[in-house]
């Protein structure tokens, strides 16, 4: 493999990313959420009344809503582009194989999407230090974990976009796949009793944005007829409704079940 060429491809790509609308589109509506957050947390400072919920909300409204919508038009059409225009077959005097072009191609995407969320992130950090005057040891971790999720959903809308040979039809299919269609698998499943949230990438930002959310609010232990059962319960959002009972109930429910079908299969 020549690697200067391979660079070379990277750099074009990464500078065709960097110029596109798309990229000037989705570096708005981070910063448009970014100060609507900071925004409510100015008018509501009995909701956001820590660091930690501040930095907590920017992140689960970064990884639930946005990253499924703008990774679907940034990278939707990063394999369907590539029919459409037939660039793999003349982007370069000297080309590369097909594949080493579309590598370059996911390079390129995934250090512009890294751009895009480093933004993000040094926005809300800011804004954390101006208002709060502090910030929290899981910030590191948290941002790591981000560029690791916008990585999945790069390469997950790159593939669904890959059904379709035009780019427009490629970036709305992975769109409308990442936004509607992953979030009803989750309901189904749920339904259905087979909902296991870490199978499904969609449930990933809850964990993430955990991290940033104050300590684990207690340790809850049950009695049961298989044992001792020990309950840790982590924060519950402040975006989602106010029924920790009734969450908490669940997931007790739900793990007791877990273990009596255990139980029933080693007896």
């Amino acid at each position: 493999m020549d690697i200067e060429k391979f660079v070379t491809a990277i750099k074009y790509f990464l500078h065709y990313y960097l110029h596109s609308k798309r990229f000037l589109f989705t570096l708005i509506a981070l910063l448009v959420l970014d100060f609507s957050i900071i925004a409510a947390s100015i008018a509501l400072p009995d909701t956001f009344r820590t660091v930690n919920t501040f930095l907590s909300t920017c992140v689960a409204f970064l990884l639930g809503v946005m990253y499924p919508i703008i990774f679907g038009i940034l990278s939707g059409d990063l394999v369907a582009e590539d029919f459409e225009k037939s660039r793999a077959y003349f982007t370069f005097t000297l080309p590369l194989s097909k594949r080493l072009i579309l590598l370059s191609k996911i390079i390129a995407n995934i250090i512009t999407a890294f751009i895009l969320v480093s933004i993000y992130n040094v926005v809300a950090i800011i804004s954390a230090l101006a208002h709060y005057g502090n910030l929290i040891s899981a910030v590191a971790p948290s941002y790591a974990l981000q560029l690791l999720y916008a990585v999945a959903w790069i390469l997950l809308s790159a593939m669904i976009g890959g059904f379709c040979k035009n780019s427009k039809n490629a970036i709305k299919l992975a769109v409308i796949f990442n936004f509607f269609i992953i979030t009803t698998i989750g309901s189904v499943l749920a339904k259905l009793g087979m909902h296991k949230p870490w199978f499904i990438l969609y449930y990933v930002y809850y964990t993430i944005s955990t991290m940033l959310a104050s300590k684990w609010r207690q340790t809850l232990t049950y009695t049961t007829s298989i044992g001792r059962v020990t309950v840790y319960i982590p924060p519950i959002p402040y975006f989602l409704p106010n029924s920790n009972n009734h969450i908490h109930s669940s997931m007790l429910h739900n793990m007791l079940h877990t273990l009596h079908k255990e139980r029933d299969s080693l007896a």
